[in-house]
């Protein structure tokens, strides 16, 4: 998952500050990572927050590709190209499905790896032949990269070049953590550095925990510069800023103050989720997503998911691979219709 609340701080050229501000910016910047941020049992529990253990795990990568069924309906073939085609190897696993069936998938076995200029052509055998007249099915290859210390992606939040997690030292006490990361998989990725064998960290909740600490670091920043008129900075729209928006059930109108990937921002891929949250309760039953692609196609995320009262998830069938999307979301809060879209690429 993908952090939205960015330090603000480097949002503002020092050039556009006095002498004395650049100081005190300076001076914030050196400061100690946030200690990190509480949360409660209920809000634990009404947000399903899950602890999961740093563990030496199978880390997996599904390659999908496109395969046609021969004519004695058991065999597939496909064409890769690198680097998947250099990570097939005869005997993984992989399952077939044509597009409307999906939920009805058909497991195989690569038997067959021919290389051709350009890459290979694979052929997958299932054990018994498929009972319909399909011709082009979708196939995912396992490809197992070996056991390593390894934490969910789900789990790990970008912050500019820097992979952070949140670490239970205490019940209900997280404190964010900055690891380095190696080989990522389908659900997990592998851990170098910052982490060992049994660390306790948040795996289904971390964003929410990651912004708590964000929207309390805004104040520690301005408080560490004061005499800044910040509404006078370029660039530096408040209105729209989630940091800046009004805390969680605040009296305030209800309005959206956060999205995550950010609008316009680029991210990596492939993306499991996509997340709004506002400073108000929503009605998930009210609440709708509309995610498509460059060229308008749609893709299926299923209904609107509440993640506690403020936040909600859009969760596509497959994580998004590389390329520009538009998001059109829609909910309710205290009777009132919100609606809104938002842009932004995956690498």
């Amino acid at each position: 998952m993908r952090s939205v609340l960015r330090n603000l701080i480097w949002l503002v050229p020092l050039t556009l500050l006095s002498s004395a501000q650049a100081a005190g910016v300076r001076d914030f910047t050196r400061k100690a990572p946030p200690a990190g941020t509480a949360v409660s049992d209920a809000q634990a529990s009404e947000l399903t927050l899950t602890l999961t253990q740093a563990a030496t795990r199978p880390i997996q990568n599904w390659i999908r590709t496109a395969g046609r069924l021969d004519a004695s309906r058991k065999t597939l073939t496909a064409f890769l190209r690198p680097p998947e085609s250099e990570l097939v190897q005869l005997g993984q696993r992989f399952e077939a499905y044509t597009v409307n069936t999906r939920t009805r998938k058909h497991l195989g076995r690569i038997t067959k790896i021919a290389p051709q200029a350009g890459g290979a052509s694979i052929e997958g055998t299932l054990p018994v032949e498929t009972s319909n007249d399909v011709s082009r099915y979708l196939m995912e290859i396992v490809v197992e990269r070996g056991p390593f210390l390894s934490v969910p992606n789900v789990s790990i939040i970008e912050e500019g070049d820097d992979h952070v997690v949140y670490i239970q030292k205490q019940p209900g006490q997280y404190t964010p953590q900055v690891i380095k990361t190696g080989l990522q998989g389908e659900l997990y990725t592998q851990v170098t550095d910052g982490l060992k064998e049994g660390d306790q960290i948040v795996s289904i909740g971390s964003f929410f925990v990651d912004a708590e600490t964000k929207l309390k670091s805004p104040a520690t920043m301005m408080a560490a510069m004061p005499g800044m008129d910040h509404g006078s900075m370029p660039g530096m729209e408040h209105g729209a800023m989630a940091a800046n928006a009004p805390p969680a059930n605040s009296g305030t109108a209800p309005a959206l103050i956060m999205t995550d990937p950010g609008a316009n921002s680029k991210v990596k891929g492939p993306l499991p989720m996509i997340h709004v949250m506002f400073n108000r309760p929503v009605d998930p039953k009210t609440s709708s997503f509309e995610v498509t692609k460059a060229d308008g196609s749609r893709i299926e995320v299923g209904e609107a998911m509440p993640m506690g009262a403020t936040m909600l998830m859009a969760m596509p069938k497959t994580p998004l691979p590389a390329g520009t999307y538009k998001v059109k979301w829609r909910t309710v809060a205290l009777s009132k219709t919100l609606e809104g879209e938002f842009s932004f690429s995956v690498q």
